[in-house]
């Protein structure tokens, strides 16, 4: 199937020409007399009012016919909304900067961070070598991860962790039972 097969050339384009410019008279403002002008001005104050327009008339009714996923020709399962309608969405706030959007979503999540994910900080902290430096920082992880033991805020975490354990451990029908080595 190697056939030599010449791809077609292009014909070389020819060089363009510019044309020259040819010079038009520019138009002089017409002045009109004073009598002229009044009786323009007069003409145009005396009009009748122009006749307000008709409003088109209602399309005709589209027959129904239905797509694939079983909604009428032209509608969309997603609800976009009327677009004559401009309302900005509820998240969209007007006038306000991507710089203050970011902070506020920062100011957000560090203090549920703080509170939910103290599980994480400690076990960073347990891989941690012990310094002098060092110590002083492991120890108020440790002391933040009681604290929200305490109230309960670890609780998410560990529900979280004994499913998985349940799922890691579930077997088929005559599936024979996991090695305790099998960390899966």
């Amino acid at each position: 199937m190697s056939k030599n097969r010449k791809t077609p050339t292009r014909p070389a384009r020819k060089p363009l020409k510019a044309k020259p410019r040819i010079a038009r008279p520019k138009a002089k403002p017409v002045e009109l007399e004073a009598d002229v002008a009044a009786q323009i001005a007069a003409e145009i104050d005396t009009a009748p009012p122009a006749p307000e327009p008709e409003p088109a008339p209602a399309p005709a009714p589209r027959p129904a016919r239905v797509a694939a996923c079983g909604l009428p020709f032209g509608h969309s399962p997603v609800d976009i909304g009327d677009p004559r309608i401009e309302e900005a969405p509820l998240w969209a706030a007007p006038r306000v900067s991507a710089l203050r959007w970011a902070l506020g979503i920062m100011l957000i999540s560090q203090p549920v961070l703080l509170l939910g994910n103290t599980h994480a900080l400690t076990n960073w902290a347990n891989q941690q070598p012990v310094t002098p430096f060092s110590a002083p920082v492991l120890t108020a992880i440790q002391s933040w991860h009681d604290a929200t033991a305490r109230y309960g805020l670890d609780q998410p975490v560990a529900r979280g962790a004994a499913t998985w354990r349940a799922l890691r451990e579930a077997r088929w029908p005559g599936q024979p039972p996991a090695r305790p080595d099998q960390n899966g």
